[in-house]
């Protein structure tokens, strides 16, 4: 009886499709860190002679605060989101709520107002930040040369 010999053969992986897999990773991710440091509002801030150069906190929550012209009724802007004072205490008072539950802190607030918003604006947002427990606040200005 004559028995036929079959070569066994072995596996092979195929790293192209891995590679391309990579690269479209990378792609995604540097694409999303643009659109994240995107979402400050311009404002042309007020001058200040002293103060210090605050290192960018990862987890402070940024009040923008824009002049009355470009309000329309809502001066208040955190991320992408515009609020009048009603909804900026109905929005820190959700951040307060969910912070409770997972036990963690408040975050520094920090207050980055146009140089021509109005005073009451900023009061509003102070006594908001003080009703959501945000203690520790930060006033944002340009320094003078």
């Amino acid at each position: 009886m004559l028995l036929k010999h079959v070569e066994k053969k072995r596996a092979e992986i195929n790293m192209i499709p891995m590679v391309d897999i990579v690269f479209q990773l990378i792609i995604f991710f540097l694409v999303a860190m643009q659109v994240k440091e995107n979402k400050v509002t311009r404002l042309q801030l007020p001058r200040a002679d002293r103060g210090g150069k605050v290192e960018d906190e990862e987890a402070a929550l940024v009040i923008n605060i824009v002049s009355p012209d470009r309000a329309d009724g809502r001066p208040y802007r955190v991320l992408l989101y515009k609020f009048n004072v009603k909804e900026l205490n109905k929005y820190l008072q959700g951040e307060l709520a969910l912070r409770k539950r997972q036990k963690k802190p408040m975050p520094t607030g920090r207050i980055r107002a146009d140089m021509n918003a109005e005073f009451k604006s900023i009061q509003e947002a102070l006594v908001a930040c003080r009703n959501a427990e945000i203690w520790k606040i930060r006033i944002a200005t340009k320094k003078t040369r």
